[in-house]
């Protein structure tokens, strides 16, 4: 189960990182953006190998792939407002708190 959870981190991290790096700093035309994506493909592999994994050995662990991809979601939207915050400084507002808040409740609800 412990790996499980730390392939979700770290394929969410992986993710979350590289579009808020993206966000930051690539100009957001086609270009820019193709070269940006191919040359952070071998990362996004990674990150979706460790996913998919994840999301094989957690169905067998906990017998539902909704929890484990309710879970991912919402390890995805907190690592995402903690890039957005430290990278973009955009701070989140009570409305997005309470969303990614909303997020994780419903992935511990699922996996009861």
């Amino acid at each position: 189960m412990i790996q499980v959870l730390l392939g979700l981190l770290a394929g969410s991290l992986l993710i979350a990182l590289t579009v808020t790096v993206q966000a930051k700093f690539i100009e957001p035309s086609l270009w820019p953006a193709l070269r940006y994506n191919l040359m952070i493909l071998p990362i996004i592999y990674i990150a979706n190998t460790l996913l998919n994994v994840s999301f094989t050995k957690g169905q067998g662990s906990f017998g539902s792939l909704a929890v484990v991809v309710g879970t991912q979601v919402g390890i995805y939207m907190t690592c995402l407002v903690i890039f957005s915050a430290f990278l973009l400084h955009q701070y989140p507002s009570w409305n997005t708190l309470f969303g990614v808040a909303l997020l994780v409740a419903g992935a511990i609800v699922l996996n009861r």
